[in-house]
């Protein structure tokens, strides 16, 4: 997408001086710097010091050329702050948003225009040692650095209501993400693809907002994941589709004062360039537009990063991974993987088929137990072991698995080995899916399922 046209910029700071930031520790171990920001974390890692510098450092050209703006002189980097632990940073936001942002695991603060971010998946060392730093957590990174560019950028920033602050961060973090290589395509890539999903849920539910209700903040029905969700997809339809007049509104927000009612303020400038018949129409589209979104995961539980034909996912310490394929598939169709488990204290990987209201069934594997067909009953919340298989399975060593699902049937093989199966009380029509166990993760290589 190509940057707007140049703004005229009343409120910008032309030399930026930094208030001092809260930092990872008066001594932090690992300290990066790059032309315009510095990577302090609280834990020795300079490998992925390096990959959160290179994720961060495009967000101020980014976020200059988004806005059309002239470079700035910094007096000093901005900062982005990593923690080791979820506790490590829970102490630091307490200081600083006493607890406000403590379920966010990162934020960016006015005040010292710094970033703050734990190091997620919080899941164990050597998962991430195996597997790398997550995307998600880096496009995180990207997306805060955006935050505090525009900080540094536009004084009134504190007054910015979230379906301008975050709609723009987020498109802008979208942007370093494709640069990157780490999006092909919005709707394949599960991060994005969820926000996708969410937003049509809203819109089956009649639940979806309108434009209205967006620039208001009228939000108070949805959640968080929800909110993010629509300040993303609306920002990003209307720089689609409105562009010139998007930049109007941009640049009457730069230039209005900020303080007290600004978004109520922000909106009566909002109908000078949009009158009713406009939003009208965009409300209309809008809702077009969502209902055209083709979202191919649904990510209830994070993370996992699709990457051509390897795949890698990692879970957080307190809840599994698990991702859904979209859509559903027919009652007759193979599942197959090679799948590679780094040593963890929770050494699992998990595909997942018959996903339907009634439930589903996992296939586990497990290093150094094998093999169990788990069956959760959506009726009862309850799960049914079926059985188990013994077999030696290796950390860090690729395993091919095959699930062939024929109706009501599963049948499991690996390495062309039959290793069970069983008949289930229904069809097996729905989704598929890949998961893994809390604090573990996996490789997934050459996944495909292929409908009969």
């Amino acid at each position: 997408m190509a940057g707007p046209k140049k703004l005229s910029w009343p409120l910008l700071a032309a030399c930026l001086v930094l208030s001092p930031a809260v930092a990872v520790g008066d001594a932090p171990v690992t300290v990066v710097k790059g032309k315009r920001y510095e990577v302090r974390m609280d834990f020795d890692d300079k490998a992925l010091a390096k990959e959160v510098l290179a994720a961060v450092e495009p967000a101020w050209n980014e976020t200059l050329r988004f806005l059309g703006r002239s470079d700035i002189k910094l007096e000093e980097r901005l900062v982005v702050n990593v923690f080791e632990t979820v506790a490590g940073y829970e102490t630091a936001e307490q200081k600083l948003t006493k607890g406000r942002f403590k379920n966010n695991l990162c934020f960016s603060h006015f005040g010292t225009r710094a970033v703050y971010s734990a190091l997620v998946p919080d899941g164990d060392a050597s998962v991430r040692k195996a597997l790398g730093a997550s995307r998600h957590f880096l496009r995180q990174q990207a997306h805060e650095a955006v935050h505090v560019a525009v900080y540094a950028l536009i004084n009134n920033h504190r007054s910015h209501p979230n379906w301008l602050a975050e709609g723009m961060a987020t498109l802008i973090a979208e942007r370093i993400s494709v640069a990157k290589g780490w999006t092909e395509a919005v709707e394949e890539t599960p991060f994005y693809a969820q926000r996708f999903y969410l937003c049509q849920s809203l819109r089956r539910r009649g639940l979806l907002p309108g434009p209205r209700a967006v620039f208001q903040e009228n939000l108070e029905h949805l959640n968080s994941n929800e909110r993010y969700a629509i300040w993303w997809t609306l920002f990003r339809f209307l720089f689609a589709e409105h562009e010139g007049e998007l930049q109007q509104v941009m640049k009457l927000a730069w230039g209005l004062g900020g303080g007290p009612r600004f978004t109520q303020r922000l909106y009566e400038k909002v109908r000078t360039v949009w009158d009713d018949a406009a939003l009208d129409k965009i409300h209309d589209a809008y809702r077009t537009h969502v209902d055209g979104f083709a979202p191919r995961w649904r990510e209830p539980h994070r993370t996992l990063h699709v990457d051509g034909k390897e795949w890698r996912q990692m879970a957080y310490r307190n809840r599994n991974a698990v991702a859904w394929r979209m859509p559903a598939v027919g009652s007759s169709y193979q599942v197959k993987a090679k799948v590679t488990i780094p040593a963890s204290s929770n050494p699992q990987a998990n595909i997942y088929v018959g996903k339907s209201d009634a439930g589903f069934f996992s296939i586990a594997t497990r290093v150094g137990s094998g093999f169990t067909l788990l069956e959760y009953r959506s009726k009862d919340d309850k799960w049914i072991n079926h059985w188990n298989v013994e077999r030696k399975i290796k950390a860090g060593k690729p395993l091919s698995v095959d699930v062939t699902v024929d109706g009501s049937k599963i049948t499991v093989r690996s390495k062309g080995k039959k290793i069970g199966d069983h008949t289930a009380d229904r069809d097996l029509a729905g989704r598929w899916g890949v998961g893994v166990q809390s604090g573990g993760g996996a490789r997934w290589k050459d996944v495909r399922c292929e409908e009969k």
